[in-house]
């Protein structure tokens, strides 16, 4: 007897970021608390699914066509950046995106320092609060794989403001084109 495993997605999450910025090791974390020591640099699109959500990581060193093909339809994007390169790493990612996708603006965000050394209650990085201030719809958080919880927490909470929210512009850009009559 044949068992097919049928797998639907509810959510689709776009994570994109610098090279070496820990994306891959950071969605390792998140779906299965999986603390990897071998992971290499990616050179194409990876995916992770769980409850219902799947992960589309970016490379880092992706062309603008394949940024554009992962994000078109998104749900939502997670942005990592990592310590060397700062959160101005992660407001060239969004500014890239916004160029290439129509409806971008309404996206949620979530924007990672993974691996950023951030004292509890101290101010922002004045890099963090620029990054904040020119995009509104974004929240942020500092994240470490020394507390794998965290970052779970992140993945949660992204997945949940998606879930409670009308579809995003440009998933509903996505389901209008489908729905389209052809010439």
């Amino acid at each position: 007897m044949y068992r097919m495993q049928l797998q639907i997605d509810l959510v689709m999450i776009a994570v994109v970021g610098d090279r070496d910025a820990g994306k891959t090791r950071f969605m390792h974390i998140a779906c299965a608390k999986d603390l990897r020591k071998n992971i290499f640099r990616s050179t194409a699109v990876e995916e992770f699914r769980t409850l219902g959500t799947l992960f589309k990581v970016v490379p880092g060193s992706a062309d603008n066509g394949l940024v554009s093909a992962v994000c078109d339809g998104a749900d939502a994007i997670i942005v990592v950046y990592g310590a060397e390169k700062g959160a101005r790493s992660a407001h060239n990612w969004l500014l890239r995106i916004r160029r290439l996708l129509r409806g971008a603006y309404g996206v949620h965000v979530l924007v990672c320092g993974y691996g950023v050394r951030h004292t509890l209650g101290s101010p922002a990085p004045d890099d963090v609060v620029y990054m904040l201030r020119q995009h509104p719809n974004a929240e942020h958080a500092f994240v470490d794989e020394t507390w794998p919880e965290g970052i779970v927490d992140c993945t949660n909470r992204i997945v949940t403001r998606v879930r409670r929210s009308p579809p995003s512009p440009l998933s509903a850009y996505e389901i209008s084109r489908a729905l389209a009559p052809s010439h």
